[in-house]
């Protein structure tokens, strides 16, 4: 009966070393890494294809206080806000220099950070000068 004992143990010893089970299995080949994305060659940023309209606040001699709110990205209409009274919307005029919309019997003519208002043909208001722009 020994015997009979050995040969069993050495059979279940022969079974395990054969990788019957689970543990035994061989382990998965970890995936490959992926491959690096290719670096960005011409990256442009791009800016918006017309400005944005801005409203800019004059004082006057006075301490009068007139806003101008472009209506449009192309600066071709403004609303043209007086003291004490609506806005008026004026289309943009010839000049010789600086920027002149006119309308409604108003004339609003700006160069550089100075501006003058004239209602019919008379001046309405100068000497303005840009305090404040935001768009």
């Amino acid at each position: 009966m020994p015997a009979l004992r050995l040969l069993l143990i050495a059979a279940l010893l022969a079974g395990c070393s054969r990788g019957a089970g689970p543990e035994a299995a061989a382990p998965a080949e970890a995936p490959a890494p992926a491959a690096p994305l290719p670096a960005p060659e011409n990256v442009v940023i791009e800016e918006p294809a017309t400005a944005q309209p801005m409203t800019m606040l004059y004082r006057c001699e006075g301490d009068a206080k007139v806003t101008v709110a472009m209506l449009d990205a192309e600066s071709e209409r403004i609303a043209l806000t007086l003291p004490g009274e609506a806005a008026v919307e004026l289309s943009q005029a010839e000049s010789a220099s600086g920027a002149k919309y006119a309308g409604d019997k108003l004339v609003f003519w700006g160069r550089g950070d100075e501006a003058t208002i004239e209602r019919d043909g008379k001046a309405l208001f100068s000497g303005c000068k840009l305090q404040a722009a935001a768009g």
